[in-house]
């Protein structure tokens, strides 16, 4: 989920150099206007991406031999899940269109970093069995936050009172 940042970098990027934020910024609140319906967009493309890669777990793995997703009974709290993930995804491609000049900077940052905030974080090697030093680094991984909130829900079956502390670190970094 966390590489939608990537188009949305590039669409600002694009907008501030084609003259398209000029044109916004002509008229009254259309900028803030503008980065809410981008906002809305990649949160959306992101909540689909979740639901998707839920529908293989539960649908498609099934048919290749193995078990199937199984999905609890908290529904809500991973809808909200998904939405703070994709939310968090969706700040960090803001920030990175913002911050650097060209399309290419902006790729190359957000894919090193949310390769390596994965591999800290927990998605390609458990936290569990990580070194100590890198169990209290993983904890400053946004992608560590929505892992664990989503573990919670699907393998330890907590519901959203068990994830709220992860949801409001993405939500928060979201905002930022």
């Amino acid at each position: 989920i966390f590489f939608i940042a990537i188009p949305f970098a590039a669409n600002i990027i694009q907008e501030r150099d084609n003259g398209s934020k000029v044109r916004l910024m002509l008229i009254p609140n259309a900028v803030r206007i503008s980065l809410v319906g981008k906002m809305l967009f990649y949160v959306l493309v992101g909540v689909s991406q979740f639901y998707i890669m839920i529908l293989v777990g539960k649908f498609l793995m099934p048919l290749i031999g193995l078990d199937s997703l199984q999905l609890g009974h908290h529904h809500f709290a991973a809808f909200v899940c998904a939405l703070c993930i994709s939310f968090a995804a969706a700040g960090i491609g803001a920030l990175a269109g913002a911050a650097f000049k060209t399309a290419n900077q902006s790729l190359n940052t957000i894919v090193i970093s949310t390769v390596v905030l994965g591999a800290l974080g927990g998605v390609w090697v458990p936290v569990e069995i990580m070194p100590p030093v890198l169990q209290t680094i993983s904890r400053f991984s946004p992608l560590n936050w929505g892992m664990s909130a989503v573990s919670n829900l699907y393998l330890r079956d907590i519901g959203f009172s068990g994830i709220y502390p992860q949801l409001l670190l993405l939500f928060a970094l979201g905002l930022a």
